[in-house]
C-alpha cells in the first residue's frame, strides 16, 4: 500500500486525487441528505402541538342528516349503541345543527351496557327547534360519548336511567365507547325511486374550544324557559 502520493506515478496520483475528491463529495452529500431526511421526517412544532392537544380529548361522533328528501316527508333514523360492560351506563350528548351551522336542539340520552337507542331525526331530534327561522331539512349531528355528569335532572335536556343523569349543558368527562349509525332515506337522482343507505358516524377530531361551544350554546337555547331547544331520546329512554 502506498503511504503517500509522492511515491505514485502521475497517472496513479491523478486517480487517487479523483477518488479522494469523490469521497469528500460523497461524504458532504451524504450529510446534506441525512439532514434533509431529518427535516422531512421531523414534524413541525405546530403539528406536534395539535396532535398532543387532540390526544387529550375523545373524538365525538359526527354524521349528516337529510330529512328534506322525498318531498320533505322522509325521515332518518339514528341508532346509538353502548357496546361495553366495564364502563357501565353512559351518556350520549346529542347536538343538532341545521345546514346554516345553527344549533337548534340538544339533549343527553343515557344508555346502559349493550343498549340500543333508536331515535327519529324528524320526530325526536328536529321537532322542537329553538330558532323561529330555520331550515331543518338537512344538517349535522354531533354525539359526544360521556359518563354521567350531574346528580339529578334539572332541565328539559336531561334524561335519567336509574342513577345515570346526562346533561349536555354541563361539563362532562368524555369516553370513547359509543357507536352510532344513521339510516338515510333518499331519492335516486332523476327518478321518483326512493332508496335507503346506512352510514356509520365518523369519529372526528375536535378541540376543547368546540366542547365549550357545544355546552354553552346548548345551555343558551334551553335555559330560557320556552321549552324549545330540547331534543328527545326516542321511545326507549330507559
Amino acid at each position: 500500500m502506498f503511504r503517500n502520493t509522492e511515491e505514485l506515478s502521475p497517472l496513479t496520483k491523478g486517480n487517487v486525487n479523483i477518488m479522494t475528491a469523490r469521497n469528500i463529495l460523497r461524504a458532504a452529500l451524504g450529510g446534506l441528505l441525512t439532514t434533509a431526511i431529518g427535516i422531512a421526517l421531523a414534524p413541525s412544532a405546530a403539528h406536534a402541538a395539535r396532535r398532543a392537544s387532540a390526544s387529550k380529548s375523545v373524538d365525538p361522533l359526527i354524521a349528516y342528516y337529510d330529512v328534506g328528501e322525498n318531498g320533505g316527508t322522509a325521515d332518518n333514523e339514528v341508532r346509538i349503541v353502548n357496546p361495553t360492560k366495564a364502563n357501565g351506563n353512559l351518556c350520549a350528548m346529542i347536538y343538532v345543527f341545521d345546514d346554516d351551522q345553527e344549533l337548534g336542539e340538544c339533549c343527553g340520552c343515557p344508555l346502559s351496557p349493550n343498549k340500543l337507542l333508536p331515535t327519529s331525526v324528524r320526530n325526536d331530534l328536529t321537532s322542537n327547534w329553538a330558532l323561529s327561522v330555520h331550515d331543518t331539512g338537512s344538517g349535522t349531528l354531533v354525539i359526544v360519548p360521556t359518563t354521567s355528569n350531574v346528580a339529578s335532572c334539572t332541565n328539559g335536556a336531561c334524561n335519567s336511567l336509574g342513577s345515570t343523569f346526562c346533561d349536555p349543558t354541563q361539563g362532562y368527562t368524555e369516553t370513547p365507547t359509543l357507536n352510532a349509525w344513521i339510516t338515510h332515506a333518499e331519492l335516486v337522482p332523476g327518478t321518483e325511486t326512493a332508496s335507503a343507505s346506512v352510514e356509520e358516524f365518523a369519529a372526528d377530531a375536535t378541540d376543547t374550544a368546540e366542547q365549550a361551544y357545544l355546552i354553552s350554546t346548548c345551555a343558551g337555547i334551553i335555559s330560557n324557559g320556552s321549552g324549545s331547544g330540547s331534543c328527545d331520546c326516542g321511545p326507549e329512554k330507559e
